[in-house]
């Protein structure tokens, strides 16, 4: 484990960042140059366990995935599968009879940048819909996004921002009709494949033992109540490419590395 960077001690860092924040487990990576020079980590994988966090542990990265969904869009426009300005029946026709009228000038731009007009999350009920086989998955994920395009908008477009898990779910969906694929599938290829993330997977870390990786907590009042991976510890996996990917730190440093060089790299060719 690397722990110095510019002669000081990294965990040294950390640590009281964490108390201070009365988090459970902590980490954090210093790059340079797309090398690793410093990494620690700090804290238990379970509050009131005694299984401290390491620093090649899967950590849960929320709505970290948007990015990644965002730059598999990004991929696929650099292609000119899409187009940044291609309208909502355009790219989802299968859909277009059904949709409001609201959103037909609505593009792909709007929807990456919050300014569709789409609500912020799903119904609540879309929450215990947890398909497992990744075709049902898809399906299930085209018949919600469906169900918000048959409503009315709630602005016109790039009249207003408003923060939508729901938008970078239709973004994934998009992505995923266009190659005839799900959004699992394509960001695996598009992205995990071409950076060498071999850590990286959907919903909490999970391993053979309770205890194999870090588990979620919810914070309650003063409390941070843990949340057992093996029972519904995520979000549900419909809205996907809104914020369920995991992955290690060093794997995650690895998107950040390419998103800081700006293009200016063939990692992702």
């Amino acid at each position: 484990m690397r722990l110095f960077v510019g002669g000081c001690l990294l965990l040294q860092h950390i640590e009281p960042v964490r108390k201070k924040l009365s988090l459970v487990g902590m980490g954090a990576m210093v790059l340079v140059d797309g090398k690793t020079v410093a990494s620690a980590v700090c804290g238990k994988r379970r509050q009131k366990s005694d299984v401290a966090v390491t620093v090649d542990d899967k950590w849960h990265w929320g709505s970290i995935t948007k990015s990644m969904t965002a730059t598999v869009v990004a991929r696929l426009v650099e292609r000119s599968e899409l187009s940044w300005d291609s309208t909502l029946p355009v790219m989802l026709p299968d859909m277009a009879s059904q949709m409001h009228s609201s959103w037909n000038e609505v593009t792909l731009h709007h929807v990456l940048t919050h300014s569709a007009g789409l609500p912020r999350d799903f119904p609540m009920s879309v929450q215990f819909s947890r398909p497992k086989e990744l075709q049902k998955l898809h399906e299930k994920r085209r018949d919600e996004i469906s169900a918000v395009l048959a409503q009315s908008a709630a602005s016109p477009p790039g009249k207003s921002h408003a923060y939508s898990n729901v938008g970078y779910t239709l973004a994934g969906l998009i992505a995923a009709e266009n190659r005839n694929t799900t959004w699992e599938a394509l960001i695996e290829k598009e992205l995990f494949a071409p950076l060498k993330i071999r850590s990286a997977g959907f919903g909490p870390p999970q391993g053979s033992e309770p205890l194999d990786q870090p588990w979620g907590h919810q914070r309650v009042l003063f409390m941070r109540n843990p949340v057992d991976p093996s029972k519904h510890g995520d979000n549900s996996p419909v809205m996907g490419p809104a914020g369920i990917v995991h992955m290690s730190m060093g794997d995650l440093a690895r998107f950040g590395w390419e998103h800081l060089l700006g293009g200016r790299t063939c990692d992702l060719a």
